[in-house]
């Protein structure tokens, strides 16, 4: 009877082993050899340019960099320190270039609702030049965007290693037992020319984790009420507070800015989200603070 309990202990060990390797990212710490540029880790494969979410021009504009404290371009500024381990994976997004990461997940439970959390930092790039000074991913769910980060900022010149790393948070329901997530680099700005300061950017990401979660966190503590949602198009927005200076970005699922407006001496805002029906981000930057809501168009 000993020996039976021990094999059912141990075969439910295992399963439950089994089970949480199934349900995260395979080498979230993104490990790997950066000698090459256009190095990606394993476990890890690029966004293609021919998915709707990548606006790279070609297959050879689309591909990733596996990073570190020496390399893959140390010359140009395509290096710098790791949040942990020996490298990082950095991308950019230009006019021409959107450089993404993704990797398929199984194990699943549908209806569970799961935390995905990584660090991210600015990195320069000198020779595009990539050198927009705040930057953010995006993260996708199969084909649907869940989740804008808050920016990073970072004032450093490409030359410097030293870079600051910013943890950031996702959160999802699985409706599948199966998902392909998607990590792409987000400019919260709409210019990707490689010119000046405000212009094509380089992000850096580390220490990709899958977990569950139980308690899903309010990104709107900044927000009062949203009426009506679902929308037939305008929306109305109480803020929590006045606030001084409210910089408001609108994307669809797909992750495309639809609306790009600045506002001042408010606390509330009347939006009009024109396209076709679908779920919508509305991204708010209100003086030091960040919000960002869900909306439903009918």
């Amino acid at each position: 009877m000993k020996i039976i309990i021990i094999i059912k202990s141990l075969l439910l060990l295992i399963l439950l082993n089994t089970q949480t390797f199934a349900q995260t990212f395979v080498n979230g710490d993104l490990e790997g050899n950066f000698a090459s540029i256009n190095a990606i880790p394993s476990g890890w494969q690029s966004v293609a340019f021919t998915d709707p979410i990548c606006e790279a021009l070609n297959s050879s504009f689309a591909t990733p960099d596996l990073t570190g404290l020496t390399g893959p371009d140390s010359f140009h500024g395509i290096h710098g320190n790791p949040h942990s381990g020996k490298s990082f994976v950095s991308g950019a997004y230009s006019n021409t270039h959107h450089e993404g990461l993704q990797q398929q997940v199984s194990g699943l439970t549908v209806g569970t609702s799961y935390t995905i959390s990584f660090y991210q930092t600015n990195v320069k790039q000198s020779n595009a030049p990539l050198l927009d000074t705040s930057g953010s991913w995006a993260v996708y769910l199969d084909t649907y965007l869940i989740g804008m980060t808050e920016p990073s900022i970072s004032q450093l010149p490409a030359s410097s290693n030293a870079l600051v790393w910013d943890q950031r948070f996702v959160y999802f329901t699985a409706t599948s037992n199966t998902h392909l997530f998607k990590f792409m680099p987000a400019d919260d700005d709409s210019i990707r020319s490689p010119q000046g300061l405000d212009g094509a950017l380089r992000m850096g990401i580390d220490l990709i984790e899958l977990n569950f979660t139980t308690n899903i966190p309010s990104q709107t503590a900044s927000v009062k009420s949203v009426y009506p949602n679902p929308t037939s198009g305008r929306t109305f927005i109480e803020l929590g507070k006045f606030y001084d200076e409210l910089d408001v970005q609108i994307f669809n699922a797909l992750g495309q800015k639809v609306v790009h407006n600045s506002y001042s001496a408010t606390e509330y805002l009347d939006l009009f989200i024109e396209g076709s029906s679908g779920v919508y981000f509305v991204y708010i930057l209100a003086d030091d603070e960040y919000s960002t809501l869900k909306i439903i168009k009918e």
